[in-house]
């Protein structure tokens, strides 16, 4: 059969594990707040990374450019003088 009495015993362990759940939920909203945080600021530092990584980016291209550029000048490439009167080689005036 069933027991459809309830006892001061069973009220009281109810409640126990409801004040229990509450407390537990109430003690945990400051922790929740403070890993929220974190992340929060974990967010910021990844943005900011993110920034540092672009610019680096940008400067490695802007380096590869400049050795390309140095290497044209050293095989005779890219190199202009003002006034140019003939055929010029790496020895000197080829013709006039």
């Amino acid at each position: 059969m069933l027991d459809t009495t309830i006892r001061l015993a069973d009220i009281l362990t109810l409640l126990a594990f409801l004040g229990g759940g509450l407390s537990f939920a109430w003690s945990m909203r400051s922790e929740i707040r403070m890993l929220s945080r974190d992340v929060q600021r974990q967010g910021e530092k990844i943005e900011k990374l993110q920034e540092v990584i672009t610019e680096q980016a940008v400067q490695d291209r802007r380096l590869f450019d400049l050795e390309r550029r140095i290497e044209d000048l050293r095989h005779g490439r890219g190199f202009v003088q003002r006034d140019i009167d003939g055929l010029w080689g790496i020895a000197g005036k080829v013709k006039e």
